[in-house]
C-alpha cells in the first residue's frame, strides 16, 4: 500500500507544479521558486491515509480503556461524574491508532481525549509491543501509558454547546486594525471575556454553561422531532435534499442512546481533522513564501488549503463507516467556503486582495457570528429555572433559524440581525 500511495502524492505534486506554471504564467526564478516552495509544503502534509492502517486487537482496547479509568480515577474525574458515567465516557469515546516501528520493533500506539465538559480534555496514550512472529500476541507497555488534563476555552460554542453542530472557531476573523469594526470588536471582547470565566468552575456562567449542556442532552434524547429537524439544517448547509451519507448516518443515530453527543463530536473531529489542521499547517509554511505578487500568493494559498482538505477528505471517506463516510461528505460541502473565509482573514496578512464571497460563503460568515452571539446570550441572559419545555421552544427556533439562513430565506430574529450587521461590517471594510 505505502509505496503506490507514495507514487500517486508524487504524481498529484507534480500535476499541482504544472498547473502552478501554467496556469500563473510563471517565467522569473523568484515565482518559479515560489511554485517549488508550494509543491514541497503540499509533499511535505502529513498524509493521513498512511496511518492508522493497523486495528487495535480487542485485548489491547480492553487492556487500554481499563487503564484509562484508573487514570480518570487518579484525576478525579469519577468523583465528579461518578463510576457508571466514567466507564460510559471511556467506552463511547473514540480511539486513534498509530503504528511506530523502530529498531526495538513494531508498535501500535492508542490514543483517546476524553471529555465531560467542552474544554476539559484529558488526553490518554499508551503503547503495546506487537510480536512479529505471533500476530496475536500483543503486550502493554506499562511506563507509556499517561494522562495530560488541559483545560482551553475560546468563547465560542462548541457543537455541544449550540445545536449539534458549530464552526470551528479558527475561522473566527482577528483583524490587527479593530478600530475599523466596533461590531466584530466588541463581539470579539465579550467572546474573550467568556473565555476567561468557563475556565473558573465557581462562575455563574461556567456552571450555566454545564446546565445548559445537560438540558440538550435531556431534550435531544426524548424529542426524536429535534434530530429529525437538525438532519433538515445539514441538508441545508451541504446543499442537498438526498444524501446516502447524510441518510446512512442519521438511521445509524437512531438506534444509538448518546446520539446527539455523537453527532456533535462527529462534527467536532471533522471540523478540527478537515479544516483548523490544514489551516494551522498552512499557518505554520506558508508565510516563508518567497515572491511579492498578492495574486500569486492568493492562487497558491488557496490551492494549498484545497489540496490538504480535500486529501483530508479522501481519508475519511476510504472508512466503510457511516460516521466518517459522512464526516468526508460534509468536509467536501464546506471546504471551498472554509477556504475563502480563512483567505478573507489571511488577507489582511499577506496583502492580496479579499476573494469575494458567494451567497452561501457570506451565509456561512454570518453564521459564524451568529453562533458566538447566541451563545453569549445564553450564558449571560438565561434563567437559571428555564424550563425543558421553553427551552425545547428555544432549540428548534434556533435550528429552524440556521436553516434559513443557509436557504436565504430573510429573517428579523434579533441574532440574525446582528450577525447580518457585523458580517456586513467586514466585508464593507475589505
Amino acid at each position: 500500500m505505502a509505496p503506490s500511495y507514495r507514487k500517486r502524492k508524487i504524481t498529484t505534486s507534480t500535476g499541482l507544479y504544472a498547473r502552478m506554471m501554467l496556469t500563473h504564467k510563471i517565467t522569473n526564478s523568484r515565482e518559479i521558486a515560489t511554485a517549488k516552495r508550494v509543491v514541497d509544503i503540499l509533499q511535505s502534509v502529513q498524509h493521513l491515509s498512511e496511518l492508522g492502517q493497523i486495528k487495535p486487537k480487542k485485548q489491547e482496547i480492553d487492556a487500554f480503556h481499563l487503564k484509562a479509568l484508573v487514570l480518570l480515577q487518579q484525576q478525579g474525574v469519577i468523583d465528579t461524574v461518578g463510576l457508571e458515567e466514567a466507564i460510559s465516557l471511556i467506552h463511547r469515546t473514540s480511539l486513534e491508532t498509530t503504528p511506530i516501528e523502530t529498531a526495538h520493533g513494531a508498535f501500535i500506539q492508542l490514543h483517546q481525549v476524553i471529555s465531560s465538559f467542552p474544554g476539559e480534555d484529558f488526553e490518554i496514550k499508551g503503547l503495546f509491543r506487537r510480536d512479529s512472529a505471533f500476530s496475536d500476541i500483543s503486550m502493554p507497555i506499562k511506563e507509556s501509558f499517561h494522562l495530560t488534563k488541559t483545560i482551553h476555552q475560546s468563547g465560542f460554542p462548541h457543537p455541544l454547546q449550540y445545536i449539534g453542530m458549530a464552526f470551528h472557531e479558527c475561522l473566527f476573523p482577528h483583524p490587527h486594525k479593530l478600530h475599523l469594526f466596533p461590531k466584530l470588536s466588541a463581539l470579539l471582547q465579550v467572546k474573550h471575556e467568556i473565555a476567561e470565566k468557563l475556565l473558573s468552575p465557581k462562575e455563574r456562567i461556567h456552571k450555566k454553561a454545564k446546565q445548559l449542556l445537560q438540558m440538550r442532552y435531556t431534550l435531544f434524547k426524548e424529542k426524536s422531532s429535534l434530530q429529525a429537524l437538525l438532519k433538515t439544517y445539514i441538508q441545508a448547509l451541504c446543499q442537498t435534499e438526498e444524501s446516502e451519507e447524510i441518510n446512512s448516518y442519521f438511521e445509524y443515530l437512531e438506534q444509538e442512546p448518546h446520539a446527539f453527543e455523537q453527532l456533535s463530536c462527529a462534527h467536532a473531529q471533522m471540523s478540527e481533522c478537515v479544516f483548523a489542521k490544514p489551516i494551522a499547517y498552512f499557518r505554520h509554511e506558508f508565510l516563508d513564501i518567497p515572491t511579492q505578487d498578492p495574486e500569486k500568493v492568493l492562487a497558491a494559498s488557496r490551492l494549498i488549503l484545497e489540496t490538504q482538505i480535500e486529501e483530508m477528505c479522501s481519508h475519511l471517506s476510504l472508512e466503510a463507516e457511516p460516521k466518517t463516510r459522512y464526516q468526508s461528505a460534509l468536509g467536501r460541502a464546506l471546504g471551498n467556503p472554509v477556504t475563502s473565509l480563512y483567505l478573507l482573514q489571511l488577507s489582511e496578512h499577506l496583502g492580496f486582495s479579499p476573494p469575494q464571497l458567494t451567497q452561501f460563503e457570506k451565509a456561512m460568515l454570518t453564521s459564524l457570528f451568529r453562533q458566538a452571539l447566541v451563545f453569549a446570550d445564553e450564558l449571560h441572559n438565561f434563567p437559571d429555572d428555564i424550563s425543558l419545555e421553553m427551552f425545547e421552544e428555544y432549540l428548534v427556533e434556533q435550528i429552524e433559524e440556521e436553516t434559513a439562513l443557509f436557504g436565504n430565506i430573510p429573517s428579523s430574529h434579533p441574532h440574525t440581525q446582528a450577525a447580518i450587521e457585523i458580517a456586513d461590517e467586514l466585508l464593507g471594510s475589505h
